[in-house]
């Protein structure tokens, strides 16, 4: 009996409370995180994962000017960074970057065929062996991942099929 007293005291004191409430408050900290996960915050993170971040968030826009799309016509739309650059939608056109690699951070893809983005220029018979990246049709407002962000190639297809 007197065991059981000193529990309870002990069960009641402010000690053994202050330490529920802690517990409790861990408990909805990592409840509020798994629900709500922190962003990355450009004053605490370096430029690499604050890049890497944006380019894998669903809905993400890259720069302000991304954050203004172009009117969904049919055509190739590219965000560069300083504005929104339109390309035909004439199927099996290679557009190569004759003065360096073109900008494409995000794109809407209104030519309902598969528009290549290539890390290596149209030579007349292939592309060469670097990257390629797929963007299918009738993608709207789609981030491009960084690593194919530069392409010196935008080939239209004449592939209607999703990526």
């Amino acid at each position: 009996m007197h065991a059981a007293r000193r529990i309870g005291s002990a069960l009641i004191s402010g000690a053994y409370r202050k330490s529920l409430v802690t517990l409790g408050a861990s408990f909805i900290t990592v409840a509020a995180f798994a629900i709500f996960p922190a962003t990355v915050s450009a004053t605490s993170a370096s430029p690499a994962a604050v890049s890497a971040a944006s380019s894998y968030t669903s809905g993400a826009r890259i720069g302000s000017i991304c954050n203004n799309p172009p009117n969904s016509g049919e055509e190739f739309d590219r965000c560069t960074g300083s504005g929104w650059a339109g390309t035909s939608c004439a199927q099996n056109q290679n557009y190569n970057g004759t003065n360096g690699p073109f900008n494409v951070l995000a794109a809407h893809n209104g030519c309902f065929v598969r528009v290549w983005l290539h890390q290596d220029p149209w030579n007349g018979s292939n592309w060469g062996n670097g990257w390629t990246h797929c963007i299918a049709g009738g993608t709207f407002d789609q981030i491009v991942p960084a690593q194919f962000q530069h392409p010196l190639n935008i080939y239209v297809s004449s592939n209607s099929s999703s990526c």
